[in-house]
């Protein structure tokens, strides 16, 4: 995580919480999501919390050995939670399409 640190310092609205604990209390992590106007993640227990609480998510989801049945999609929008738009890679292991999209998406929205 340390080689994360200075890529985190160029974001000027992004704010982090050390002191709470997301891994052990779900409460506190249902908490931090339901309080962020955006949620951006992966395929994991976050992408669920956000979907159930209806937050606009958008999900990066890899192509090949990440693919799992619930996030399946129709036009880009998750069957069970229709709050999370999908961005999948083509190419297994390649990024570069799904977050060029989400940039733009994201660019959209200021």
């Amino acid at each position: 995580m340390d080689c994360y640190k200075e890529q985190i310092k160029k974001y000027k609205n992004l704010i982090t919480l050390n002191n709470l604990d997301n891994f052990n209390n779900i409460y506190s992590l249902s908490s931090l999501i339901n309080a962020c106007d955006i949620v951006i993640t992966i395929s994991n227990t976050t992408a669920h919390i956000a979907g159930a609480l209806g937050k606009k998510t958008y999900l990066l989801l890899s192509k090949g050995k990440g693919e799992l049945w619930y996030w399946l999609e129709r036009d880009k929008q998750s069957l069970w939670y229709p709050s999370v738009k999908i961005y999948q890679q083509n190419i297994p292991g390649s990024w570069k399409e799904p977050i060029s999209l989400l940039k733009s998406e994201l660019s959209s929205l200021k």
